[in-house]
């Protein structure tokens, strides 16, 4: 049966789901699936300056198979630093509090990596194309206009009025939303977490001081935490990310600083973690080239996925506080509603929709509680509750290790679709 797809968002979500879509063509003789991604922003191979923008993500066993079943995983794992584990240290001490092992193939077939957002991005967008998708740059979407009773096609109108035709709209253009905002939820608005991000990169072989940790560590303080890790698979790239609170910043997405603007948060994250007991941590911050500063945003729990033949997934849908498991849960998205599509059928959209709504949202809601719970302790602590923090990490870590084994067993692709 043909199906014609309108993806709005072309991050991780939108070809995650695109590649999916396609993957039905290519196993199911049954299904003839045309995707069109409209995406926002200007095609970026003409603006190479933006490369670093997003920073370097974590991708966990769970993930890793998603990308298998995608046929990208090889030329992922190409471009990432292997991560058979989180360390996680004491700023104040310098001691190691703790571990979050990745190092069990035998359990969850893979380990973890930590690759540049942008380069995963960049593999997922020419698989899409070399496999016939589209991609429409500089599109902003203006209207949706549902199927009416003598009409079967689903109408997306863009700025400059070009107007397409479908069977379903999904949003996949993040926390941030036009779909949601628009035409979903709209009184489900972001709100600012207070925390924001300010990331980097530097030349790791420029680093002098001795790396306390093998190819990823965190260091917890008193006034937020700091990850650094290698991104690259010559682990010749370092990534280094302060995690602080911040007064709200306008833009309400993550921007390269202005030059004036540059030794202000240079200087305000060296005050935060350069006079603890770890000194390469001053160093890792003196030797960023560019800052980044990403206000973390976050959805309020819960909130509608649909409205007729239009579908919220990722970030659109259920956007939280950044833990290490985003893009897991954004391939998971992508991966379970083109088997529950296949599975169903498309003639009964509404029905696909809820099946998919019924088979994700407890997974979500789980991980929504969790991430806003750890994301609460990137606030001043307090001297006090630093300590005590320090302290139970490790116990902590021990405790959430059965839980953690769980997610990185969990594989969609094994999900009883029955509902």
């Amino acid at each position: 049966m043909p199906l014609n797809v309108i993806i709005i968002g072309g991050g991780i979500t939108g070809l995650g789901l695109a590649l999916s879509l396609m993957r039905l063509n290519q196993t199911d003789p049954t299904f003839t699936i045309t995707v069109t991604i409209y995406e926002l922003r200007s095609d970026p191979t003409l603006t190479p300056s933006i490369s670093t923008l997003g920073g370097a993500i974590h991708l966990m066993p769970n993930a890793l198979r998603l990308l298998e079943y995608l046929g990208i995983l090889d030329t992922v794992v190409n471009e990432a630093c292997d991560v058979p584990r989180l360390e996680i240290f004491s700023h104040r001490t310098g001691a190691k509090l703790g571990e979050m092992d990745f190092d069990k193939p035998e359990k969850f077939k893979y380990r973890a990596l930590r690759v540049m957002r942008s380069t995963l991005v960049d593999v997922m967008r020419k698989k899409f194309l070399e496999e016939g998708g589209r991609v429409r740059w500089g599109m902003e979407l203006e209207s949706i206009e549902q199927p009416g009773e003598e009409g079967s096609s689903i109408r997306a109108v863009f700025s400059g009025g070009e107007e397409v035709f479908g069977d379903l709209v999904v949003g996949c253009d993040g926390i941030h939303s036009a779909v949601r905002m628009k035409f979903v939820d709209p009184d489900r608005k972001p709100v600012y977490s207070g925390i924001a991000t300010a990331y980097g990169f530097s030349d790791a072989s420029c680093l002098k001081s001795e790396i306390p940790f093998e190819s990823t560590g965190m260091f917890q303080g008193r006034r937020g935490s700091l990850l650094t890790s290698y991104c690259t698979r010559d682990r010749g790239r370092m990534y280094a990310a302060a995690v602080m609170e911040t007064d709200d910043v306008v833009s309400k997405e993550g921007w390269k600083l202005a030059s004036e603007d540059q030794e202000a948060v240079r200087n305000r994250v060296q005050s935060l973690f350069r006079d603890g007991s770890v000194p390469c941590i001053g160093e890792v911050i003196e030797q960023v080239e560019s800052f980044f500063l990403y206000p973390v945003y976050k959805l309020p729990a819960g909130g509608k996925w649909v409205s007729g033949r239009i579908l919220l997934m990722g970030d659109a849908a259920h956007a939280m506080p950044p833990m290490g498991e985003s893009v897991g849960l954004c391939l998971e998205d992508a991966v379970l509603f083109s088997r529950i599509l296949r599975h169903h059928g498309p003639k009964n959209l509404e029905h696909v929709f809820d099946v998919f709504e019924k088979l994700r949202r407890p997974r979500i809601d789980a991980a929504f509680k969790e991430a806003d719970m750890r994301w609460e302790t990137n606030k001043d602590l307090g001297w006090f509750f630093t300590v005590i923090r320090d302290w139970f990490t490790a116990g902590f870590m021990w405790w959430m290790s059965s839980s953690m084994e769980g997610k990185f067993a969990y594989d969609v692709l094994e999900v009883d679709l029955k509902v």
